[in-house]
C-alpha cells in the first residue's frame, strides 16, 4: 500500500517549515554511504563494487531542498488532500473487501473501474491528436493534479521524502496502512539501525535526556525517549535491552559493533574516493 499523498504533505510542510532553513543535502560520499547502510537487506554478493560507488545523491549536495517547500504546500492545497483522504475512508473499506478496484492516484477521484477511466486507458502508442482529444474529453482533475505535484515533490530529484521513507518501511520501522497512513511499525524501536542511532546520538541528545530536554532537531519526546530506553552505547556498540524469560530482569545485548561500522565507513570512503579519482581522470585525460 501506498502512503496517500496527504501524509506525504503533512511531513513534508513540517520539515520545510521546522528545519528548511538549516538542513542542508548530503554530499555525494556521505549520500553513497546513507544509501549502502539502510538499504543493506537489498544487497547481494552479485552487486559489482562500482555499482554502489557510483552512487551520487540525484539533488545537489549542500543544497536546502526543503527550505521553500512550505510555501507550495498552501493550506488550501492540504485542506483538500486531508477531504480527499477523509472522503477515500470508506471507499478504501470496500477495496479491502474486494468490492472496489484502485487506480494508482488514490482518493475519491481514483476509486473508479479503471475499465472506464479514458485517462487511465490512452494508449501511448496511438497519435498526439487522439491523446489530446482524449485528454480535452477528459482532463486531468484537481485532485490528480495535486497528486502529481506531491509525486514531484517527494521524489528523489526534489526532496528524496519518498526514499527515506521506503527505507525505514524495509527497516522494520515505519508502515503503511490500508487508509494511506504513515505509521510506526509494531516494535519499531528494535528495528532502528546503527546508522539512524549514531544519527540520533549525535544531533538528539538521547543519552542526555535527565541532563537536558533540549532538542533543537525536534524529535518528539516520546521517540527519544524509548530508544533511549531500548538501546544503550557501550564501549563496544550499541547494545539492546532484551528481556531475559529466566531470570525476569533485562539484560544487555551487544547488536552493533562500533569498531566494525567506523571501520566499514572508512573502507567504504577509501574505495568511493578512488573509484570517483579515477573517473574525473579519465573524464578529464582519457586515461
Amino acid at each position: 500500500k501506498n502512503p496517500h499523498p496527504f501524509f506525504l504533505a503533512e511531513i513534508m510542510f513540517y520539515i520545510s517549515k521546522t528545519w528548511g532553513h538549516v538542513y542542508i543535502e548530503p554530499t555525494h560520499l556521505d549520500y553513497a554511504w546513507q544509501c549502502r547502510e539502510l538499504f543493506k537487506k537489498r544487497r547481494s554478493k552479485k552487486i559489482r563494487s562500482g555499482d554502489e560507488l557510483s552512487i551520487k545523491n540525484p539533488r545537489n549536495p549542500n543544497e536546502r531542498s526543503f527550505e521553500n517547500i512550505q510555501f507550495i504546500l498552501t493550506d488550501d492545497l492540504r485542506s483538500r488532500l486531508k477531504e480527499d483522504w477523509m472522503l477515500s475512508k470508506p471507499l478504501q473499506a470496500k477495496i479491502c473487501a474486494g468490492e472496489e478496484k484502485a487506480t494508482l492516484l488514490g482518493g475519491k477521484r481514483a476509486i473508479t473501474n479503471i475499465q472506464n477511466s479514458s485517462f487511465l486507458s490512452i494508449n501511448m502508442h496511438e497519435k498526439t491528436e487522439d491523446i489530446n482529444d482524449a485528454i480535452k474529453k477528459d482532463p486531468p482533475t484537481k485532485e490528480t493534479i495535486d497528486t502529481l505535484l506531491l509525486t514531484y515533490l517527494a521524489s528523489e530529484f526534489k526532496t528524496g521524502l519518498c526514499k527515506e521513507l521506503q527505507s525505514l518501511a524495509e527497516m522494520g520501522v515505519l508502515n503503511v496502512t490500508p487508509l494511506g497512513a504513515i505509521v510506526l511499525a509494531e516494535y519499531w524501536y528494535n528495528h532502528v539501525d546503527q546508522f539512524i542511532l549514531n544519527d540520533i546520538m549525535i544531533h538528539s541528545h538521547v543519552e542526555k535526556r535527565e541532563e537536558s530536554e533540549e532538542d533543537k532537531y525536534c524529535i518528539h519526546k516520546a521517540i527519544r525517549d524509548k530508544i533511549s530506553e531500548t538501546w544503550i552505547r557501550s564501549e563496544l556498540g550499541w547494545a539492546r535491552n532484551v528481556e531475559d524469560v529466566k531470570s525476569g530482569p533485562r539484560k544487555h545485548v551487544v547488536v552493533f559493533d562500533e569498531d566494525a561500522y567506523e571501520w566499514r565507513r572508512k573502507v567504504f570512503e577509501e574505495r568511493y574516493e578512488l573509484y570517483s579519482n579515477n573517473l574525473d581522470g579519465i573524464g578529464q585525460f582519457g586515461i
